[in-house]
């Protein structure tokens, strides 16, 4: 397994909520290609875990 993206995201806050955007680019700069991931949201006090799944066409 390769770690594809570890850095610092930007967040927009929404009725309470708040969205993690990732622009579906690598640390390399490369366009991440479609499959499963699995992702780790470190934040203050808590740690967020699960998986989504990225579709290119």
């Amino acid at each position: 397994m390769e770690l594809v993206y570890s850095r610092f995201l930007q967040t927009q806050s929404r009725l309470g909520q708040r969205v993690f955007a990732w622009d579906g680019l690598t640390n390399r700069n490369a366009v991440a290609p479609t499959g499963v991931y699995i992702f780790v949201l470190s934040l203050p006090g808590r740690t967020v875990t699960g998986k989504f799944a990225l579709v290119r066409r």
